[in-house]
């Protein structure tokens, strides 16, 4: 707040410049012709400002003068500031870390600030943000000890890391158990000015019994070992999507990953030596909508020939079941053709002949929407428990394209699991 002493003479004009946000509000008068009774004559850039609420001729952020004159008598101004700008910060030993700490660790060498700043949003899509450009570190005599600069960081809660720094109590007194000091923090604006910020911080000589999981301590920190973090290295660090326990020490890995932090993919189930190419089975997933209505007349036309010829003539126990999986658009999913098990060719055959081909299921229109749960219908077929493995075959039948892309990760590890051939 700035503010001008009383009594300034009615010939007088004076001025002053800030980066604000400046309210014009109307107080009570102790005396008739105060300034708050002629605020017609408050002119900015031009323009009258009438006295008014919270929120109502709020000037932009930015530099402006404002000249003050009585008709008569003296007047006192009063010029309040206020920012959405301020800096949220930590401290953090490794670059990528998103996890700062309270406090700076005195005897550690490599401590760095994790800072994010609020109100430097862009003001539209062509138009750059703010950022946070420097730190300077001052002890109780207000004489400038550190200076770092920031740099920013992708995908981060904190987007911008600072350099490296020692406490700044390091080169005064080694012996320091607390080092307090202030922070000014100063960036550019989304508006191209300057704005600067103080903050009170604070260093703690940090004392490790021991490093966990194998780590070192080095200048007051812990080096952790792969798979593991945390200031004593005790938390894992899951890998492969795996989930951490409430406790930090426990991972429970996806399906087809195992280890400690489920570093390490399975591999293929073992199979009997016995393996062969019979016993499989025939599984079909179909789409049954108008698009596929031509495929779905040459099936029901031609199925039943073609697959007694092959098993007949050629290979008459390559499959020893089949499995017909129909399925349409997420909207009808209530009316889908139900799935089924066969173990004979005419039985597929019947199956096939009970789906209309070039309509949809159910009496509502055929969903105009191209994508359908291709990888859901197929992730249902082989989680079937007649789905014979290793080795069986699998046909999607489709003119579409899917919209359940949430759900390739299981169909992959269920390929990979039973063997088959999609």
């Amino acid at each position: 707040m700035a503010m001008f002493p009383t009594g300034i003479p009615s010939s007088d004009r004076y001025s002053f410049n800030g980066p604000v946000f400046f309210q014009w509000t109307a107080i009570n008068s102790s005396r008739a012709g105060d300034v708050s009774d002629r605020h017609s004559f408050f002119r900015t850039d031009g323009q009258g400002l009438s006295p008014g609420e919270l929120d109502v001729n709020l000037l932009p952020q930015g530099m402006w003068r404002a000249d003050i004159s009585t008709a008569s008598g003296s007047c006192y101004v009063q010029v309040r500031a206020q920012s959405q700008i301020q800096p949220y910060y930590g401290f953090v030993q490794d670059i990528h870390s998103d996890q700062p700490d309270q406090y700076g660790i005195f005897n550690s060498q490599s401590n760095r600030l994790a800072a994010t700043v609020t109100g430097l949003s862009a003001i539209n899509a062509n138009s750059p943000s703010g950022t946070v450009n420097y730190a300077f570190m001052y002890k109780g005599n207000f004489s400038m000890n550190r200076a770092v600069t920031f740099e920013q960081r992708a995908l981060c809660a904190y987007q911008f890391v600072s350099q490296p720094f020692t406490c700044p109590g390091q080169n005064i007194n080694p012996n320091f158990v607390i080092d307090d000091f202030f922070i000014k923090f100063s960036g550019v604006d989304q508006f191209g000015n300057l704005y600067e910020r103080f903050s009170p911080a604070y260093c703690l000589k940090q004392v490790i019994a021991n490093c966990n999981n194998g780590g070192t301590q080095y200048q007051g920190v812990c080096i952790c070992p792969p798979y593991f973090t945390g200031p004593t290295c005790s938390v894992r660090v899951c890998q492969n999507g795996g989930g951490l326990s409430s406790d930090g020490t426990t991972c429970t890995c996806r399906t087809g990953f195992t280890g400690g932090s489920c570093e390490f993919p399975l591999c293929l189930p073992p199979y009997p030596a016995t393996f062969h190419n019979n016993g499989k089975t025939l599984a079909i997933v179909l789409e049954t909508s108008y698009s596929t209505g031509a495929a779905v007349f040459r099936l029901r036309r031609n199925l039943n020939a073609v697959l007694n010829q092959v098993l007949n003539v050629t290979a008459s126990t390559w499959f020893s079941n089949f499995i017909l999986y129909p399925f349409d658009s997420t909207t009808n999913m209530a009316n889908w053709y139900a799935p089924g098990v066969y173990t004979t060719v005419d039985a597929l055959t019947n199956a096939f002949m009970n789906i209309t081909p070039s309509q949809c299921p159910g009496a509502a229109a055929c969903s105009s929407s191209c994508p359908r749960p291709i990888m859901t219908a197929l992730n249902a077929t082989l989680n079937y428990p007649d789905l014979a493995t290793p080795n069986s075959q699998v046909l999607i039948i489709t003119q579409s394209s899917p919209e359940d892309n949430a759900v390739v990760d299981q169909v992959l590890t269920q390929i990979q699991q039973t063997g088959v051939k999609v």
